[in-house]
């Protein structure tokens, strides 16, 4: 446990913590306060309801897009290229000094999921509770901005989505699952990067970008062969339910990420131990 708390305050004191943190947290009041501005003096019944506003959701349209492009990027940041520097450092046979290679190693993939949990967790948790506290808990008019006349067009699209009784029932709870979700994504995604780290040693910049070229391109491929329902994009932020999303693209997508980033360990240690 020490050993994890070692790694924790290291993570903590890294200015690529610091900076990609701050940089997510201000994004995400800068959205809110946007939204602010733009609905301010407006009549009441023309403002959307906060559970339209949340930033991890498709509704909030054109920074949701940024979000989306951005978050991989911001995943690893933090501390995924933690080893990956260690090693070019050679600082790692001082850490072998004080702890095992296997203590290392998995309180370092511990701390690499916490980071990526983090940088996505809190900065939307207050984008989530700012828009909760200062918009309408309910509207006049949905995301797509029709009225509830014409809403039946809105439940059609929803017919295909996951978790559609929650939607119903309590939107507020839906966005907080997503939000779950995407964090837990985020810290996988970090992980992975990590596993990476040990057999890649060319350079520190492509490390960090591999996630976004990798996340983002092979979506892009996904959706020209028409298996959009496979993009893991649809599981991990809300409202994302007119792309085909399935029980089984779900399954298979989660599936993939968790194995991704399990798999590797055996071999990562083994690599480690030569190093």
């Amino acid at each position: 446990m020490n050993k994890l708390f070692s790694q924790i305050e290291l993570m903590l004191k890294r200015k690529t913590f610091t900076v990609s943190f701050a940089i997510m947290m201000i994004f995400s009041i800068s959205v809110f306060l946007f939204n602010c501005i733009t609905y301010f003096n407006s009549d009441i019944v023309a403002v959307k309801a906060a559970k339209y506003m949340f930033l991890g959701s498709d509704f909030a349209r054109g920074f949701f897009e940024v979000y989306h492009l951005l978050l991989p990027v911001f995943a690893v940041l933090p501390f995924a290229d933690s080893y990956f520097e260690e090693r070019e450092n050679k600082t790692t046979q001082f850490c072998f000094m004080r702890m095992s290679e296997k203590s290392y190693y998995f309180s370092k993939l511990i701390t690499v999921f916490i980071s990526g949990f983090i940088i996505n967790f809190i900065p939307l948790l207050v984008n989530f509770l700012l828009n909760f506290i200062a918009f309408p808990f309910d509207s006049s008019i949905d995301a797509t901005d029709f009225s509830y006349v014409n809403s039946y067009l809105f439940f059609d699209v929803m017919d295909t989505g996951l978790f559609k009784n929650i939607f119903a029932e309590n939107m507020y709870i839906y966005n907080f699952v997503y939000l779950l979700l995407a964090s837990v994504a985020c810290g996988l995604i970090a992980v992975v990067t990590c596993q990476f780290s040990f057999f890649y040693k060319k350079s520190r910049v492509i490390l960090i970008c591999s996630a976004f070229v990798f996340f983002n391109v092979f979506e892009i491929v996904l959706a020209v062969l028409g298996l959009e329902e496979f993009c893991i994009k649809n599981y991990i932020f809300a409202s994302c339910f007119y792309c085909g999303q399935s029980v089984r693209g779900f399954v298979i997508t989660w599936t993939l990420l968790i194995l991704a980033a399990i798999l590797p360990t055996p071999f990562a240690i083994r690599v480690m131990k030569n190093v």
